[in-house]
């Protein structure tokens, strides 16, 4: 069973270093730990037995090869938008100081660190593209500035002067209008209250993201659901859309 597995490992890892698409990556490694897993404890729960060290240490080198030859792909691919580029757009922006403080890894307030532990940090997952990669992102128009969970992509539109978000699941298609500042955080201020920090610290969490609005924000959510939450998803949506209508937050 354990040479089995080790050979179902190399092939993954094999396999992965062809992937031209980081979402295939993710499925590819998300796919092969789920087969491993069931060969391993579902079919055969009395067989198992541990990898030996020799296969362990082919696992990691095969490992380093591929972060190896990673870095070099991406050191030697001048096109594709930096974190470095980043970091400038976001001075030339002057956004709030947190934001950098991210790209940094340097925020040190309390309810912040506490509240929101990391759940935001730089968008590793599209900044560590190649530019063919990072142009299934529209990267030209839309440049990666914060991300929530990894996942979730804050952008600056290059072309309305405003920004978006989006899911680096999805596919992303030109849109013709953004949101304000303020107007893409309608939504992870309800997140907020959703996962129960206080009042008192949501405003404060808003001010250090320089929002204007956090206050009307949570006052919405309390007299529109009186203070129980949005029953539905589309409950949600039409809320969400209403508030942004309402702080004027849209860039046409």
């Amino acid at each position: 069973m354990a040479d089995n597995l080790f050979g179902i490992l190399i092939l993954f890892l094999k396999l992965v270093s062809f992937m031209d698409n980081q979402l295939d990556y993710f499925l590819v490694v998300l796919i092969g730990v789920a087969f491993i897993t069931f060969v391993t404890f579902i079919i055969s729960p009395g067989k198992k037995k541990p990898l030996t060290k020799k296969q362990l240490d082919e696992i990691e080198k095969k490992q380093k090869e591929w972060a190896e030859n990673r870095r070099i792909e991406l050191e030697n691919d001048k096109e594709r938008v930096t974190e470095s580029e980043i970091r400038k757009l976001i001075l030339d922006l002057k956004l709030p100081a947190v934001v950098l403080d991210f790209f940094n890894e340097t925020y040190n307030d309390e309810a912040m660190e506490y509240e929101l532990h990391e759940d935001y940090a730089i968008p590793y997952a599209i900044l560590e593209l190649t530019k063919k990669q990072q142009d299934e992102y529209l990267i030209d128009r839309y440049k990666p500035i914060l991300a929530y969970l990894h996942s979730t992509v804050f952008a600056y539109d290059s072309k309305l002067k405003g920004f978006i978000v989006y899911d680096i699941e999805d596919k992303i298609i030109e849109k013709e209008e953004c949101l304000t500042w303020d107007g893409i955080f309608v939504n992870e201020v309800l997140r907020w209250w959703e996962n129960d920090i206080s009042d008192e610290d949501i405003l404060h969490i808003g001010n250090l993201f320089g929002l204007k609005h956090t206050k009307e924000i949570l006052d919405s959510i309390y007299s529109t659901t009186e203070g129980k939450g949005f029953p539905t998803f589309e409950d949600t949506y039409k809320w969400e859309e209403a508030m942004i209508d309402q702080l004027n937050a849209r860039i046409k």
